[in-house]
C-alpha cells in the first residue's frame, strides 16, 4: 500500500512538472511569435494583460457577491411567504373575536372578495396620487393590503398560495402579449 501511494504520488509530481515545463515552453513560442508578427502589438498585449486580468478578477468579485446577495433576499423573501402563509392558515381558525382573519372567513367569501375590492380601488387612488407626489408610501401600503386580502381569499378557497408563484415563474420566458392571447 505505501509502495503504491508513494508510485502515485511520484507519478502526480512528474506528470505536474512535465505539464508545468509543456505549459511554458508553449507560453513562450506564442509569446515569440508574437513579437515575430508585430512588436508593437505583441508588447502592448504584454502590457494590458496584467490589467485586464485585474479587471476580471475584479468584476468577478463583484458579480459572485451581488450573485450571493441576490440568493440570500431570495431565500429571505421565501422564507417569510412560507412564514406567512403559516400564519394565516393558523389565524383562520382563531375565534373571529380576537383575529381580522378569522373574522373575515367568518363573513365568508363574500366579504373576502369586497375587501380585495375596496382595497384595489384604494390602490388605484394610492397610484394616481404617487403619480401627482412623487411618493409611493402610500401605493406600497395599499398593495400590501391587497395582497394581503388575496391570500386570505386563497386560504379560504383552500388553495396553496406557491401555486401563484409557480404560475408566474411559468412565464417569465413568455411574452405577456403572447401569455394573453393564450388564455
Amino acid at each position: 500500500n505505501i509502495m503504491y501511494d508513494t508510485g502515485l504520488v511520484q507519478n502526480l509530481v512528474s506528470t505536474g512538472v512535465l505539464n508545468l515545463m509543456k505549459d511554458t515552453f508553449t507560453a513562450v513560442a506564442l509569446v515569440g511569435v508574437m513579437f515575430y508578427q508585430n512588436w508593437k502589438l505583441a508588447l502592448f498585449a504584454l502590457l494590458m494583460m496584467p490589467l485586464a486580468g485585474g479587471l476580471a478578477r475584479t468584476l468577478g468579485k463583484r458579480i459572485g457577491k451581488a450573485t450571493g446577495q441576490a440568493g440570500e433576499a431570495s431565500g429571505k423573501l421565501d422564507i417569510f411567504f412560507d412564514k406567512l402563509v403559516e400564519i394565516l392558515e393558523v389565524r383562520k381558525s382563531a375565534s373571529p373575536d380576537e383575529s381580522y382573519v378569522a373574522s373575515l372567513h367568518n363573513q365568508g367569501l363574500n366579504k373576502i372578495l369586497e375587501k380585495i375590492g375596496e382595497e384595489s380601488t384604494e390602490v388605484i387612488l394610492a397610484a394616481k396620487d404617487a403619480h401627482k407626489s412623487g411618493s409611493n408610501e402610500h401605493t406600497v401600503s395599499e398593495v400590501a393590503d391587497l395582497w394581503f386580502h388575496c391570500l386570505v381569499a386563497l386560504s379560504h378557497l383552500g388553495e396553496d398560495p406557491s401555486k401563484v408563484l409557480a404560475e408566474l415563474e411559468k412565464r417569465f420566458d413568455v411574452s405577456g402579449l403572447e401569455e394573453k392571447s393564450k388564455r
